[in-house]
Order: C-alpha cells, then structure tokens, then sequence
C-alpha cells in the first residue's frame, strides 16, 4: 500500500515544470522524486521509508502551491496595436457606464 500511494504522490509531483517554481524549491522536489524512485526501485525499502519521502513530496507540493497562490501573476504583455472594433466597442462601453451614473 505505502507503494501505492507514493508512485501517486510521484505523478502529481512530477507534473510540476521549474517554471513558476522557486529555484531552491524546484532542487527539493527533484531531490526528493530522485530518492522515491531509487526507494521504490531498491525493492527493500521499508513502508516507513516509503511514507516518509511520500509525505516530504506531499508537504513540498503543499509549499509550491502555496507560493504559487501568494504570487501574483504577470499579465502577458498587450500588443500596442489594438484592433479598431476593440477600441470601438470599450469606447461604447464607457459611455454606458458613464450615463447609467
């Protein structure tokens, strides 16, 4: 069962890319993929050794999300040259908003 549910916890971990991610928090969670693979691998790891780096995984996917949701995002830079039915139709919206007042 501890197999189980670490080979789980190591899908969901090993969908994070570095992007977004905190350099040093990127290096932990590699780390800590690289020695639940070489645990399950090593066929004689304990159940305990097994929940322990499934619980380290958990906990460092816990602190990426966290941070993740702490940090604003970054809007995607806007082209300069906005289509004229763009432009018409926030101008039109304006209006609106400024005669419903």
């Amino acid at each position: 069962m501890a197999a189980a549910n670490l080979r789980q916890q190591l899908k969901w971990s090993m969908a994070y890319s570095a992007d977004g991610i905190a350099a040093d928090q990127y290096a932990t969670l590699q780390t800590q993929i690289t020695t639940a693979n070489q645990l399950l691998a090593s066929g004689n790891a304990t159940a305990a050794q097994l929940t322990v780096i499934q619980t380290a995984l958990h906990a460092t996917g816990a602190q990426i999300k966290a941070a993740q949701a702490t940090t604003p995002m970054t809007p995607a830079p806007v082209s300069s040259a906005v289509p004229v039915s763009l432009t018409a139709a926030a101008s039109s919206a304006a209006a609106v908003l400024a005669t419903a007042k």
